[in-house]
């Protein structure tokens, strides 16, 4: 039996707690999915596919969500399909004002002390420019903070680690450096998640020569278990080269390789950051929503997220690196970008 105890529920109560990747707006778009009403866990099937958060469970368990905006691979231009997301958030945050857009890591702070729920966008694959650069520049301006460079699928930014034309061997192309350029203009967070290996460490180095912080929003670690989803240890030295962060998904499926197992599965892979590069580049990317198969035992919805911090603590990690962990290497990322 795994049990929260009360000396990490307070840790965790009083932490700012990050999670940079969470689904629940594709949700809205394919299934009606309302995130502003609570919702339960299908626990019976380990948590598959939705039901992972909604605003009312993520109240004092999460002070700040990335909202994943995914764009429609098959679509000659996804711009709308993107826009009807964008538009539920602007809804969410009309209707109901515990929920707050996060621009600065102050908001963030200040989202944290009046218990309330912060969020900014990112994008899913930059397919979702529709091959037109001067997108992100709106992008920005409609809330978008990161964008991973590809998904499921390579597009002419960049090749994909997994899915539809994926090359791992692939350099990242010109036009990806160019998307580089305009994103660090317009102080986007580049995440190289699901990005082909060599592509993702051209982009890595290029923003370690620019001075610019990389993240990998949800990943896995291919050490502890080998998957093309999952990033190698040159990839995750790369990535805190550049002052970056990674962002530990939660699915068994990428942790363990097993469709059902419990919240032990998550540990290895946050040992394996912190042994490999230290505890500054390690965070939290929960892929919530995100059409992941189960979610561990004792972490099936978002309301689970204490037992991340028994989690480290049980494993004798200090406070410092527990808030760390949670959040405060993310709000240093944030404030590179944006402050």
């Amino acid at each position: 039996m795994f049990t929260v105890t009360e000396e990490a529920l307070a840790l965790h109560r009083s932490s700012v707690v990050i999670d940079w990747h969470c689904d629940s707006l594709l949700e809205k778009r394919v299934f009606g999915y309302d995130f502003l009403k609570r919702h339960e866990p299908i626990r019976w099937l380990r948590s598959p596919i939705t039901r992972h958060a909604d605003l009312p469970r993520s109240l004092g368990n999460v002070t700040c969500f990335g909202l994943g905006i995914v764009p429609n691979p098959l679509a000659r231009d996804p711009w709308e399909g993107l826009m009807v997301q964008v538009r539920e958030f602007e809804r969410c945050k009309a209707a109901d004002d515990r929920l707050v857009f996060a621009d600065t890591t102050a908001q963030i702070r200040a989202a944290h002390r009046d218990g309330k729920l912060s969020a900014f966008l990112g994008i899913e694959g930059a397919h979702g420019l529709g091959g037109q650069l001067e997108r992100v520049a709106e992008f920005e301006q409609l809330g978008v903070r990161y964008m991973t460079l590809a998904h499921f699928n390579s597009n002419e930014f960049t090749p994909a680690a997994q899915g539809w034309k994926a090359d791992n061997e692939a350099p990242l192309p010109p036009l990806g450096y160019e998307l580089l350029e305009a994103m660090a203009a317009h102080r986007i967070i580049i995440d190289l998640a699901h990005v082909g290996r060599r592509a993702f460490l051209d982009a890595a180095a290029w923003c370690r020569d620019k001075g610019v912080p990389a993240i990998v929003s949800h990943t896995a670690c291919c050490t502890v278990c080998p998957s093309n989803r999952a990033v190698t240890d040159e990839q995750i030295k790369a990535v805190a080269d550049t002052g970056g962060v990674i962002g530990i998904i939660f699915t068994p499926g990428f942790l363990s390789q097993k469709l059902i197992d419990d919240i032990y599965c998550l540990l290895p892979h946050m040992q394996h950051v912190r042994n490999t590069v230290g505890i500054d580049a390690l965070a939290l990317g929960s892929d919530f929503d995100g059409w992941i198969a189960t979610l561990p035992k004792y972490l099936q919805d978002v309301t689970d997220m204490p037992a991340v911090t028994q989690l480290m603590l049980e494993d004798g990690w200090s406070e410092a690196e527990v808030r760390k962990c949670l959040g405060e290497n993310s709000l240093r990322v944030i404030a590179h970008v944006r402050e």
